[in-house]
């Protein structure tokens, strides 16, 4: 299954759009951390998906910009799609 995040606004430019990935990264070199992030976020999203192996990119569009990522659908033996027990454990803590 491949998930698309669409973000309104301003293009990537073209010869940039391969280093979004690269930690710390940022394209806006005037933005600091008060006006938005630390360039880590996508970094994280491409040592998680090379981890499992899985397909994960950018794309200019029309007013905006895609992402994008691929995950595994797990099938049971009834062909459905396997669900997550809810009280099973998932890395949150209630506080």
């Amino acid at each position: 299954m491949r998930v698309f995040v669409y973000d309104e606004g301003p293009n990537i430019p073209d010869d940039e759009l391969d280093k979004v990935f690269i930690k710390f990264y940022k394209v806006d070199k005037a933005r600091t951390r008060e006006y938005g992030g630390s360039g880590i976020g996508l970094s994280i999203v491409a040592a998680s998906m090379a981890a499992h192996n899985k397909n994960y990119g950018v794309y200019n569009v029309e007013n905006g910009v895609v992402f994008y990522f691929d995950l595994d659908i797990i099938q049971q033996d009834d062909g459905e799609p396997e669900m997550i027990p809810e009280n099973s454990a998932d890395n949150t803590s209630e506080q």
